[in-house]
């Protein structure tokens, strides 16, 4: 499972993306609305105000979901793919598929998503090019997988495409700030996270069922030549009406930090450093959110391996399920999530909140386990309790983070967050290393090693990163009392 809310804080959109639906990119606004009553999607339906920007919305939305399924096909397509290049163990395990969805996304996706960032902020009239370029750098990717005959050709498209879908959401939510007001932001920034869910679910599902009904290869053509076309449409974009306006308040800004005695200067990297060292409670929050995001990656790459191979679920069956159960889990799960931290969270004192996020983790962690456990269909239901409450962990746990850290450096913190948190990715390798001391001298593909494996990676991470948030507590409220001190965000 995976969560996810939007972030705006103090007029800074924080937009930062994750490579796995185990985690969502952004956070919810942790600050008090100003205007009372925050705009829901259908207040965006029905305003004329932002016809044209719903239909930026639209063509994003359509975007971040192929980013999101065209990095999932390796998983749903690898048993064909090592059968017919001869690589790996043939039934979509192994070191080299671990290496593929893991470690060669991950290494790459991290780093260039931030000089996509730059190239995107020093050419800020330029957004849409640069996005539709980076599209079609991993759509073509996607494409050239389906001509692959050996395995470093399958290597060389997966590092292409990383690149590519490393620029999507930091440009993305660029745009979308650009085109919705501050009040309207939250909600269409909400909207277009929906692209993880329908991402996952479309590879999940469709993906399935065509590489079942024809090949391997379509599936990546398929997908691949109608990213090649959607970018048509991100070409499309019109420029915002609100540039100037968004302008006249960044220089706003600006100006009032600048007479703040210095307090709200820009903080170096060595200030962001060392104050994050000496911060015991930001350290542990950060330790834990990596070990719970590593549980969901570990799972978003081995589902489809696991539905196979242990539970002899065919792709029609597994599509028969996986494509709705992350779709309506992970919308239904963000959604009580932002409603819990809107309502109830950001009213409490700290340590509520975090015995809130410690106790969504450990009873997600049960319904994990059973859907490793259990037979089909019931291994598929489990997993409707698990991405649902299992999605409320990340906004709370930012807006945690947003409270232990000066105003001044609420931004590159959640940077630095997302960031640690996205070092998950390389937790999928684990999983053969750990399936194969189950199996002994049992052959590779050794059911019973991976599903001990995938309960030590997927509900274990759960419940040990309940255990690690809980020992936060000895330091939060002295750390947020610190902070509070140089200047961090007012009490809500």
């Amino acid at each position: 499972g995976a969560a996810s809310n939007q972030d705006s804080l103090d007029g800074n959109d924080v937009i930062i993306d994750s490579p796995s639906p185990s985690e969502g990119p952004l956070s919810k606004n942790n600050n008090k609305k100003r205007s009372g009553k925050g705009v829901t999607v259908w207040d965006l339906i029905k305003s004329k105000q932002y016809r044209t920007s719903l239909y930026v919305l639209w063509v994003l939305l359509i975007t971040y979901m192929f980013s999101q399924v065209d990095r999932y096909l390796q998983a749903i397509t690898a048993s064909n793919m090592q059968k017919d290049q001869g690589w790996g163990t043939g039934n979509g395990e192994g070191y080299q598929e671990d290496l593929l969805v893991g470690v060669v996304f991950t290494i790459v996706y991290l780093p260039t998503g931030i000089p996509m960032g730059f190239l995107a902020d020093r050419y800020s009239s330029q957004k849409k090019y640069i996005l539709a370029a980076a599209f079609a750098l991993w759509s073509i990717s996607t494409l050239a997988t389906g001509f692959s005959t050996k395995y470093w050709q399958v290597m060389l498209f997966r590092f292409l495409l990383a690149i590519g879908e490393s620029a999507c959401t930091p440009i993305a939510g660029s745009i979308i700030s650009e085109h919705f007001s501050r009040d309207a932001r939250t909600t269409a920034l909400g909207v277009y996270n929906w692209g993880i869910y329908t991402g996952y679910s479309l590879a999940y599902g469709v993906a399935n069922i065509l590489t079942e009904e024809t090949s391997w290869r379509t599936v990546w053509w398929t997908l691949g030549f109608a990213g090649c076309v959607w970018v048509i449409f991100v070409l499309l974009i019109p420029q915002p009406t609100m540039r100037k306006n968004s302008n006249l308040n960044v220089n706003a800004r600006k100006s009032s930090r600048g007479s703040d005695g210095g307090l709200s200067r820009n903080a170096t990297v060595c200030d962001i450093i060392k104050y994050f060292a000496t911060t015991p409670s930001l350290v542990i929050l950060l330790t834990a959110s990596l070990i719970r995001n590593a549980g969901g990656y570990v799972w978003a790459y081995n589902a489809k391996v696991f539905f196979q191979n242990v539970d002899d679920q065919s792709n029609i069956q597994q599509a028969t399920y996986m494509q709705w159960i992350p779709l309506i889990g992970g919308c239904f799960g963000a959604l009580l999530g932002g409603f819990i931290s809107d309502r109830f969270v950001k009213k409490s004192e700290p340590w509520k909140r975090l015995l809130i996020l410690i106790a969504s983790n450990l009873t997600a962690a049960p319904f994990a386990f059973l859907a490793l456990w259990l037979p089909a269909p019931y291994c598929y239901l489990m997993l409707i309790p698990s991405n649902v409450i299992g999605e409320m962990w990340v906004g709370i746990c930012i807006a945690l983070v947003i409270e232990l850290v000066p105003s001044n450096m609420k931004t590159t913190s959640l940077s630095i967050y997302f960031f640690w948190i996205g070092i998950g990715g390389f937790f999928p390798a684990l999983v053969t290393p750990i399936q194969t001391f189950f199996c002994g001298s049992q052959p590779d593909d050794c059911n019973t090693g991976l599903r001990w494996a995938l309960i030590i990676l997927f509900p274990g991470m759960y419940a040990l990163s309940s255990l690690i948030f809980f020992t936060s507590m000895v330091f939060l409220k002295r750390d947020r009392q610190r902070a509070k001190q140089l200047h961090a965000i007012s009490r809500n």
